[in-house]
């Protein structure tokens, strides 16, 4: 059975998706002006952002357990390990920042 080795491209993937959702943070909110008289949009956006911060925790994960197998030289290993901060963070920011924000539309603010 081939081993399944991690390579640094793969750092993108998880990058991708924090960004993505971090785009919708900042959109969702506009978003439930786009309905007449309904929150359909608003929804949309906030779903967008929790699945693609889902999907990049999924591949953040997978990526965090595969780094052992990581072959490369130094200077990629620094930016795989700079880029997966980055993701981290935008995950972060993106689940309480839509969390927050839907919390307060929940009760009136």
């Amino acid at each position: 059975m081939k081993k399944l080795t991690t390579y640094p491209y793969y750092a993108a993937l998880p990058l991708t998706f924090s960004i993505i959702a971090f785009i919708f943070i900042m959109l969702f909110q506009d978003m439930a002006y786009w309905g007449k008289d309904t929150m359909v949009w608003y929804n949309v956006g906030a779903g967008i952002s929790y699945v693609s911060s889902l999907l990049a925790t999924f591949f953040l994960v997978f990526l965090v357990i595969r780094i052992e197998h990581l072959h490369c030289r130094k200077v990629a290993f620094l930016f795989n390990n700079l880029i997966m901060i980055c993701s981290g963070f935008l995950i972060f920011a993106s689940l309480l920042w839509t969390t927050f924000i839907i919390i307060a539309w929940q009760s009136g603010l």
